[in-house]
Parts: C-alpha cells; structure tokens; sequence
C-alpha cells in the first residue's frame, strides 16, 4: 500500500510539473510576440468573444463538451498504447501551454479586465477539468504500469465514464456563464 501511494505522488507530481511547465513556456511565448502578431491576435480574442455570444447555447455546448471530452478520451486512452506515457506527459504540456498562452493575451490585452473575464469564463470549468485531468492521468499511469486484467479494465473504463460525466457538467457551467 505505502510503495502504491509513494508510486502515485511521484506521478502527481511528475504531471503537475508537465501542465505547470506548460503554463509557463505558454506565458513566456505570449509576452515574446512583437506587436503586429500582438494586435492581430488581440483582434481573434475580441472576435471570439462576439462570436461565443452569437451561437445557440446548444452548439456551445456541443463544442465545448466535445472538445474537452476529446482530451479526456484522448488521456484515457494513452494508457493501452506503448508509447502511452510520453503521449500523455505532451497532452498535458500542451494544453498547460494552451492556458498559459490565453491566460498571458488575455492580460496582456484586457489588463485589469481580463483578471474578471478569466474568473468569470476560464475559472469555473477548470475547477472541474484540472483535477478530472490529473486524476484520469494518475489513473492513466497505475494502469499502464500495472498487469491488464479484466477487473481493473472495468474499473479503468468507469473511470472514463465519470470523468466523461465531470466533462459533461464542467460544459454546463460554462455555457450557462458564458450566456448569463
């Protein structure tokens, strides 16, 4: 029992430190751009931002459900591929860069504004998905190391049906704040 919870510490923080990363080489490269890649990029935010308050609320959730399920899914099914562990560490380097990069234009752009708008639209789902994005990749990695049996296979598929269901509501929150 002591050597499983030393094994999955070691994970946490090996995938803690491959979101943190990104997050940060993320911010670095937004505060790196000169400022006509600046300007243009500023320009795509507020379109954006027009754009989400245009679309039916249905297609906004579809998207957003889809697109993050797409992850879950993705992380989840790392773990029957050999090569699974690296895939996954990228995943996760990935999307911290994603959050870090929009996190970065955001306040480079909205200033003090963009502190509320990402609270407001960013905060609240990924209250959700980070912690659905470490546990499916904790789970990713006990799997992975561990023999495949038809036991733990069950117990590995319900875990992407909760976490399918942590997507679901994360969705429903954000659309529902998005539109409000």
């Amino acid at each position: 029992m002591r050597k499983k919870y030393a094994s999955n510490k070691n994970f946490l923080i090996t995938i803690l430190m491959s979101i943190i990363f990104g997050a940060i080489i993320g911010a670095i490269i937004a505060n790196r751009m000169d400022n006509f890649t600046m300007v243009k990029i500023n320009k795509s935010v507020e379109d954006f931002f027009a754009l989400d308050l245009a679309y039916e609320k249905v297609d906004l959730f579809k998207s957003e459900f889809f697109k993050n399920a797409r992850t879950i899914f993705f992380l989840w099914l790392m773990a029957f591929i050999p090569l699974g562990k690296f895939f996954l560490m990228l995943l996760l380097f990935i999307k911290g860069l994603a959050y870090g990069f929009t996190s970065s234009i955001l306040i480079s752009h909205y200033k003090l504004k963009a502190l509320v708008r990402i609270i407001k639209y960013i905060l609240p789902q990924n209250l959700i998905l980070f912690p659905i994005l470490v546990f499916i990749s904790i789970c990713n990695l006990n799997f992975y190391t561990n023999k495949l049996d038809s036991h733990s296979l069950f117990e590995y598929f319900f875990i992407l049906v909760i976490s399918l269901a942590s997507v679901f509501l994360a969705a429903l929150i954000q659309i529902y704040l998005l539109t409000s």
